[in-house]
């Protein structure tokens, strides 16, 4: 918010001064911006999140944007838009840069789309190069006390699987020998987790493996209106 600022002003007139103290609000510089995801940098097709701007002063203080220019841009409407509040709805496939501006200084988050993979859902990985990756997400709501991926099946080469938490830390890895890999993680945070199908270059291709992911409790089904 605005930052006290106070000037001395003394008159003098004939051998008789005066003096006075003005005291103003003047809006504090801000020197650097955060952008900040709710849910994460990561998004399916069709997916909507809120991005907050948080301003900051000199001294680090938070400022309030009420009063300046805020703008968002993105790099790539064909992959993600952004609108004037600063919600971003991921529209295509890709990759895409989301700047947040505050009077001139800016910062940015680069969003990248995943395809969402539902708890029970069975997904087949199609085919995948030796060294390649394939990414899915996955929602983990309030309340989940487990979170299971299983990879099997297929032929060719020798899939793993990483696990990454909505911090984007790598939290759980399995890479047996072989396409049956699973990883479980007991009272998984709260918010989107991304689960890595790489094909270990150190085997062939590998085609067909399927992927499951699991939540226990299952989170309720919301019907189509």
């Amino acid at each position: 918010g605005p930052l006290p600022s106070t000037a001395t002003i003394t008159a003098t007139s004939e051998g008789v001064s005066a003096t006075f103290d003005i005291t103003t609000n003047c809006p504090a510089v801000v020197v650097e911006v955060e952008l900040v995801p709710t849910l994460g940098a990561n998004m399916a097709v069709g997916m909507t999140d809120q991005f907050e701007i948080i301003p900051h002063a000199p001294s680090g203080t938070v400022l309030d944007t009420a009063g300046r220019e805020v703008t968002f841009e993105s790099s790539d409407t064909l992959v993600a838009t952004v609108s004037a509040t600063g919600l971003v709805e991921m529209v295509g496939e890709g990759e895409a840069d989301i700047t947040g501006s505050v009077d001139g200084e800016s910062a940015t988050v680069t969003v990248t789309s995943y395809d969402q993979i539902m708890s029970g859902e069975a997904i087949n990985t199609g085919l995948l190069a030796s060294g390649s990756s394939v990414f899915y997400l996955v929602d983990v709501p309030s309340g989940t006390t487990s979170l299971t991926f299983t990879l099997g099946g297929g032929t060719g080469g020798d899939p793993d699987i990483y696990a990454y938490d909505p911090t984007g830390e790598n939290v759980d890895a399995s890479f047996n020998s072989g396409p049956g890999e699973q990883i479980v993680i007991e009272n998984p945070t709260v918010g989107r987790w991304v689960i890595e199908v790489n094909a270990w270059d150190g085997a062939p291709d590998h085609d067909g493996a399927v992927l499951t992911a699991t939540l226990n409790p299952a989170p309720p089904i919301v019907p189509v209106p």
